[in-house]
């Protein structure tokens, strides 16, 4: 209901500044305006229509991310996740795991391994632009992480872990107005 209300203050304030800036009914305005003022009531409008007719339901567990099959390994044993405009999970519980690359292009990825089988030292490659990755890795393994971003980053909130000969995965990230977050 507060989401709806806001929708339509926003479509509201949107459509009386459009309409006051045009100041006129007929379609001259169309080639002798300066389409610049028109900018911001037109992205109001935008995000009010946006707020109305997009469904506010839950249509997938797990924050809005769709819970994917994960993906068959490639010829190198890598799993290749892609993930654009949308949110996929990938729950890789008492599933061998030898490394992946992950693109995420204006849409996430979150890979829980905290259950999966790693049995020996391994690599992710991610690749953000406008997007991002979270990555829940397991308790008995050492992270290493190599990372180049421009206006986004990688953040780790793992512990260290105890456990003398713990396999290591690497993460190899590219971040591009996008982030990585490593949990436990």
């Amino acid at each position: 209901m507060r989401r709806t209300i806001l929708g339509i203050i926003i479509l509201s304030i949107g459509t009386m500044m459009m309409l006051r800036t045009l100041g006129i009914s007929d379609f001259e305005w169309f080639f002798s305006t300066d389409w610049k003022k028109y900018i911001v009531p037109g992205a109001i409008i935008l995000v009010g229509i946006k707020l109305l007719f997009t469904s506010h339901r839950h249509t997938h567990e797990n924050d809005e991310f769709k819970l994917c099959d994960v993906p068959e390994m490639g010829n190198n044993d890598r799993i290749n996740i892609s993930a654009s405009f949308t949110g996929n999970a990938y729950d890789f519980a008492n599933r061998k795991f030898r490394g992946a690359k992950i693109n995420a292009f204006m849409g996430g990825v979150k890979l829980d391994l905290r259950d999966a089988i790693i049995d020996e030292d391994c690599t992710i490659e991610i690749h953000t632009l406008f997007g991002g990755a979270d990555i829940q890795m397991p308790k008995n393994v050492n992270v290493v992480i190599n990372s180049n971003c421009l206006i986004g980053g990688v953040s780790n909130h793992l512990r260290p872990t105890s456990i003398a000969d713990a396999k290591t995965i690497r993460i190899n990230a590219n971040c591009f107005f996008g982030g990585v977050d490593l949990k436990d």
